[in-house]
């Protein structure tokens, strides 16, 4: 009776609930099936997409995989390390953070840190025989706090704002044969992302707010149709218009598109499912 109620309370959390969705416009799965299958055949890959399509929930589901040894489609060690990458402090602390935690099965603990703040950003995690080191970083902390360090897995959610800290991520993961991903809205349009997803070492994939079949259709037209046309190819869209070592938008409009991006939806308007037992 114990063990059929554990799998009772285990078949509720949102970990053994996530589901990938299927395209709304072709019914054709999604970009976040794909994203998942290429890690197997990939040591980088990068999703480009607009607003609300679930990117920081797919990033943060593949940490989890990663540490609970359940990736399907690659293996990974028993005992790890882990840098999950947001834009700053707040959006680690606001966004990355609760996604990351709220994923976590309950039969994994966190050992020795009881909140969340500037000078606790390690979390040691252990679970059915497994142990691993997740370390939540800034891109705005400064090239120094990326060196010097062998890492499993890296998670960027947005690129980071220097390219000389990717460089570093990149070092980071030499010595353990190492893979990363990133989820990212290309609000800056930079080039040396472009030039990333160019390469035939990594797997990309595109992602449309119109294809997330959770979200109604008229209130993706809405939201659209108050965007001017280079901001709606972006965070509709998800796609590339200028490149450069510039952004691609005036500063307030940026910032507004920044802000967005650090604001934590709401699970319902993304693509997790939570499915209550009987």
């Amino acid at each position: 009776m114990q063990r059929a109620q554990l799998l009772l309370e285990r078949s509720r959390e949102l970990f053994y609930n996530y589901e990938p969705y299927f395209n709304r416009r072709d019914g054709k799965p999604g970009w976040q099936w794909q994203f998942l299958a290429a890690a197997g055949d990939y040591k980088g890959r990068i999703a480009i997409g607009g607003n609300r399509i679930g990117k920081s929930d797919e990033g943060a589901y593949e940490c989890v995989l990663a540490l609970t040894g359940k990736h399907p489609y690659r293996k990974f060690p028993k005992k790890g390390k882990m840098w999950i990458i947001g834009l700053d402090y707040n959006m680690v602390r606001d966004v990355n953070l609760p996604k990351f935690n709220k994923l976590l099965p309950s039969n994994y603990r966190v050992i020795g840190v009881s909140s969340f703040n500037k000078s606790e950003n390690i979390w040691y995690i252990k679970g059915e025989d497994r142990e691993w080191i997740v370390q939540f970083k800034s891109s705005d902390s400064g090239r120094e706090k990326f060196q010097g360090d062998a890492v499993d897995a890296i998670w960027f959610d947005e690129e980071p704002s220097k390219t000389d800290i990717f460089n570093e991520c990149m070092r980071g993961l030499i010595d353990r044969a190492g893979i990363w991903w990133m989820t990212a809205t290309p609000v800056r349009g930079t080039a040396w992302l472009k030039s990333q997803t160019e390469k035939d070492e990594n797997f990309v994939t595109t992602g449309a707010m119109w294809d997330n079949p959770y979200i109604p259709e008229e209130e993706v037209a809405k939201f659209a149709a108050d965007l001017p046309e280079d901001e709606r190819e972006v965070r509709i869209e998800g796609k590339y218009i200028v490149f450069g070592g510039n952004p691609v938008f005036k500063i307030p409009v940026l910032n507004a598109m920044l802000a967005d991006i650090k604001h934590d939806i709401p699970l319902s308007t993304g693509t997790l499912r939570e499915i209550q037992a009987a």
